[in-house]
């Protein structure tokens, strides 16, 4: 089982969908390739990304475990574990589902908060 390092494509698409900053995406995919962005201090993710590949065509912003947490820390989440299942939860919303990935846990927890006015 290989582990996750930041959000799918989908998943990525989805939080920009729902308005997540792309400044607060510490990773890209860049023609169907994952790169860590060396620095946090840009105006844009996509002026950084052209600064990185001129040439490419294709930017999505990622987020890492991280910076998926790095959004959170307005809220009071608590993490849990049973076994290789993680949850998340909020004490507005006692969630019951469990991931196989922390960042998938993280995932679901900011598009619950962004879909509900939390964020």
């Amino acid at each position: 089982m290989s582990t996750k390092i930041c959000t799918s494509i989908e998943q990525s698409k989805k939080l920009i969908e729902l308005g997540i900053d792309v400044n607060t995406a510490d990773m890209f995919y860049c023609n169907g390739h994952i790169s860590v962005l060396q620095s946090s201090d840009f105006i844009t993710v996509n002026s950084r990304m052209r600064e990185i590949y001129p040439e490419a065509e294709n930017y999505i912003p990622a987020w890492s475990l991280s910076a998926l947490l790095d959004i959170l820390t307005e809220q009071d989440f608590i993490i849990k574990t049973i076994g290789n299942k993680f949850n998340i939860d909020i004490p507005i919303r006692h969630w019951k589902i469990w991931f196989s990935s922390l960042l998938d846990a993280a995932f679901e927890m900011v598009v619950w908060l962004k879909e509900n006015g939390k964020l």
